[in-house]
Order: structure tokens, then C-alpha cells, then sequence
């Protein structure tokens, strides 16, 4: 399969930066399409095995082997079917997953299956990647990734350094990734804008249609403009908790190393550092001063689940000129 830009129909959402939001009418026919833009059914196969909770890594394996399994494999009973259409038939599944495709697509979202060449390659090497990624933005070429996170309440050291190290990794041409959430996330995104032409990919846990935190749709906005929003999700009305800590294989999984700035050692960005060094991503965490006690006992904590220590700004740009891919 190839690249394909995508969108799908009838909502009453109103969304961030996918605007206006428009409904069309379709035709019931292999091809739902809109003024030359089409969704064919095989990609709405995609699309809706992709919203199966989780996918197992041997299934993914299978998928790779012989991409016609996704079909099969959407169907089985309890599958994602009956909880996006509470229990309609597959095929009324299918309609519902085009319909949104083709809304997608007139808004500008770009779709990826995991056997398009244009997936991105680090993404698609972790055990579980999302069978397709949803992305909106000026960014369609993932490589050159670096993660950035932390806590969603950061002191005043984490925050300035957050935004000091997403405008200095920003400005020396890498992507900066990071989550959109509160605290850290926030904080990186807006540095890695603040640097002449920095770019910037965020990934959210929900589909494009929303943002969350809600206060962020601003910035959202902007790293649309001077970068990307992502996700794993286009189908689903309520992603459950779940997404937001599954996503974080997917920060990591973009990128060619990660940097955690604070953390109390627990939490969600605990989880974002197991996947990274799961997946064999260069984990680093930044030293904290003294006075910052908190900071201090999760700089600890990670450096004893394998990060390294990462003294200063300048220390991670140089770590990120020798890990990353020339530019």
C-alpha cells in the first residue's frame, strides 16, 4: 500500500485545527469519494483493525509477512467491531471507518498503513507499532526525531530546560517529539517553535478531531504549522486512559534517542522510559541542581532503570549530533 491522505464524513465535532469541520454526502459504492479524493475499503480495513486495543507482537509479525491478514484478522469475534459499532455488522463497521477516512481526507490528515513506504521506519521496527498513523502538519518525514518528556508538573528549573533544549535541538535542525501534555511536554513543543524554522511533532492520545489538555489547542494550532500532530487513533469516540500511556511507544519509537527532563521517578514517565529502552532508544536524563529534591530522587530512580545522566544542554546536543542521522 501506498501513502494515503484521508478523511472521513458526518460530525459534530469541531476541532483544533482540523476546520472547518464539513459533512458530505457519499455514495454507497466500492469507492466512497469526494470531489477526486477516494477511501477504498482495504484501507478502511486498516483503519479499523487498527483500533483493536492492543496488537500482539507475533500478530504484527503475521501482518508484515502477509499484509491480506488484516482483514481476517479484524473480523474475528469481540474484535473492534462490536465496540465501535456496538455490535452492527462488519460491513456497517466498514461504511462508518470510510465515512471518517473521507472526513479526514478533505481535511488535510495524511494516513500511513505500516506497509507503506512512507511509514516511519524507526516506528515501524518496535514490536508493536500502530497499524496506521494519522498525521496532520507540514511534517510527513519522520527521520531526524528526538524525544523529549517529563512531568506534568514541572518545577521551575524543568520547565525552563525543557523549553531551553526543544529550542536548541530545535535550532540545530532536529524534529522535537514529544506528547502535548501538561508541564514538560508543553514546554518543549514551545521552545522547539520558539527556534527560527524549529519543527515539532506532537503525538496525541486521541484522534484528530480533539486536543487534550484542552488548553493547549493554541499550540496544537502551531505545530500543525511548523511541524505535526499524530496519533494512532481516527475511529474510536472514547479512547479509554489506556491511549495515553500507549502512546508513549510511540514518542520513543520515532525517535533516535529520548531525553526525559524531570520526573519524580513514577507515573507515565516512567512508563515512556521502559519503552524507550525496550525498543533500544538511547535514553538520557538531565541532572537536576541539589535544591531540586524531588527531581533529584526520579533522576536516580531513572538512572537506576538504565538512563544516562545528562549534565547540560550542551551535553545533549552533542549526545544527539552523535546518535542521530546526518542531516
Amino acid at each position: 500500500m501506498t501513502r494515503h491522505p484521508n478523511s472521513g464524513v458526518q460530525s459534530s465535532r469541531r476541532n483544533a485545527f482540523i476546520h472547518p469541520w464539513v459533512t458530505y454526502k457519499y455514495p454507497h459504492d466500492r469507492l466512497i469519494h469526494v470531489d477526486g479524493v477516494e477511501v477504498d475499503r482495504e484501507l478502511a480495513l486498516w483503519a479499523v483493525a487498527n483500533e483493536r486495543s492492543h496488537w500482539k507482537s507475533d500478530e504484527i509479525d503475521t501482518i508484515r509477512r502477509d499484509p491480506s491478514t488484516v482483514g481476517r484478522l479484524a473480523r474475528l469475534k469481540g474484535g473492534v467491531q462490536v465496540s465501535l459499532a456496538g455490535g452492527t455488522t462488519f460491513d456497517r463497521t466498514l461504511d462508518e471507518a470510510r465515512r471518517t477516512l473521507l472526513e479526514m481526507a478533505v481535511c488535510g490528515v495524511n494516513v500511513f498503513t505500516l506497509m507503506s513506504p512512507d511509514y516511519p521506519g524507526r516506528l515501524s521496527s518496535i514490536p508493536d507499532p500502530p497499524l496506521v498513523l494519522y498525521s496532520i502538519g507540514t511534517v510527513s518525514i519522520f527521520d531526524g526525531c528526538v524525544a523529549v518528556s517529563g512531568t506534568r508538573q514541572p518545577s521551575e528549573w524543568g520547565s525552563r530546560t525543557a523549553e531551553r533544549l526543544g529550542e536548541a535541538l530545535a535550532r540545530e535542525g532536529w524534529i522535537v517529539t514529544s506528547g502535548l501534555a501538561r508541564g514538560i511536554d508543553t514546554a518543549v513543543h514551545a521552545g522547539a517553535l520558539s527556534a527560527p524554522a524549529g519543527r515539532t511533532v506532537a503525538v496525541s492520545a486521541l484522534p484528530l478531531d480533539r486536543v487534550y489538555p484542552p488548553e493547549n489547542l493554541e499550540l496544537a494550532c502551531r505545530i500543525t504549522r511548523r511541524g505535526a500532530v499524530v496519533t494512532e487513533h481516527a475511529l474510536r469516540k472514547d479512547t479509554g486512559k489506556v491511549s495515553f500511556l500507549r502512546r508513549n511507544r510511540i514518542i520513543s519509537g520515532l525517535s533516535f534517542a529520548h531525553f526525559i527532563v524531570e520526573t519524580s521517578g513514577t507515573g507515565g514517565t516512567r512508563q515512556q522510559a521502559a519503552h524507550a529502552l525496550s525498543q533500544g532508544r538511547p535514553l538520557y536524563i538531565m541532572e537536576p541542581p541539589a535544591s531540586e529534591a524531588p527531581a533529584v530522587a526520579g533522576f536516580r530512580e531513572m538512572v537506576r532503570l538504565g538512563a544516562r545522566p545528562c549534565p547540560d544542554i550542551d551535553a545533549a546536543l552533542d549526545i544527539a549530533r552523535g546518535a542521530g542521522p546526518r542531516r
